[in-house]
């Protein structure tokens, strides 16, 4: 059972699906993902674009968003924590009226000021500014990635790509155990040295305990099915 594919690039992507899924092509792939909408691309595990199922989105979400913003400690030292919180609402705003929006519609010269390190050209400071915009919003399960345009990415709104959705998601803890289940369905056996521990309520601080006691803890199947 595959759970994501890295898509940084959407060739790779194209070639992983291909090695693991009879009869694959990109082009259906690219129907699956632009026309059905049954994939979507997101920014997940070691914050690279993957592909999921688009009905795991929600999943996705309550693992992912409870971690720290990506930046944040040099956001807070620079004093333009709040500017960038500010963006974030107000692209959201944009993006839930229907448009789409590139890098280059973020605009915020006092955060991008803020965030630019030594050596960096304006170009480069403004595309890195965006990109954490973005993906605090694909973070908070606002935005993904649309149809690309001219080789650049396009964001869009989640109710306005998947408008049929089912946004309900899991505690950040069932969310875990679920993932955890669906690798080991796949990769198992695996012992409590892989690091697979149930978290506590919060879903942030790990419990220490044997993979038996995970098992046995678990709610969700972890036969595969």
């Amino acid at each position: 059972m595959l759970i994501g594919v890295q898509a940084q690039l959407l060739s790779a992507a194209d070639l992983a699906f291909w090695n693991r899924t009879a009869n694959c092509t990109p082009k259906l792939l690219t129907n699956a993902r632009l026309d059905r909408r049954t994939l979507v691309r997101l920014w997940g595990q070691r914050s690279t674009l993957h592909l999921y199922q688009a009905e795991d989105w929600p999943l996705h979400y309550a693992v992912f968003e409870q971690r720290q913003i990506i930046a944040r400690t040099r956001m807070e030292k620079a004093g333009v924590l709040g500017e960038f919180r500010r963006v974030v609402r107000r692209t959201a705003k944009q993006l839930e009226t229907g448009r789409t929006l590139t890098y280059n519609d973020i605009q915020s010269k006092r955060l991008r000021e803020g965030m630019k390190i030594r050596q960096m050209t304006e170009s480069q400071a403004r595309r890195s500014t965006a990109y954490i915009v973005f993906m605090q919003l694909v973070r908070e399960g606002v935005a993904c990635h649309g149809a690309e345009s001219g080789g650049e990415s396009v964001f869009v709104h989640r109710k306005c790509w998947l408008p049929d959705l089912e946004w309900a998601p899991p505690n950040p803890r069932d969310a875990l155990v679920e993932l955890a289940c669906r690798y080991l369905s796949a990769y198992g056996p695996a012992g409590c040295g892989t690091g697979f521990q149930p978290v506590d309520d919060t879903g942030s601080k790990p419990v220490p305990q044997s993979m038996d006691q995970l098992r046995r803890r678990s709610v969700l199947p972890c036969d595969g099915g």
